[in-house]
């Protein structure tokens, strides 16, 4: 059983047959050009540090903006975008 297992591997390490080298080259390359932004921000960091302005706690910033608590000290250990 483990012999055909180990005759599978080598494809699904190579996936759709991109390397990680040349995927890696090509973002990079994208990035460059200005045509690769990544993913657009979806917590608003702005109303994270108001609501801790007004003396909210993480935790109730969390549960107002229905965001991880994780993500509101992310937010506040960063500095101002």
């Amino acid at each position: 059983m483990h012999w055909r297992l180990g005759s599978l591997l080598p494809f699904r390490a190579s996936g759709d047959g991109v390397s990680l080298k040349t995927g890696c080259a090509r973002v990079a390359k994208a990035k460059a050009a200005g045509v690769y932004k990544g993913r657009p921000p979806s917590i608003e960091a702005s109303r994270v540090r108001e609501l801790k302005a007004q003396g909210m706690r993480p935790v109730d910033i969390a549960k107002t903006l229905k965001i991880g608590r994780a993500s509101v000290y992310r937010v506040l250990g960063t500095s101002a975008d």
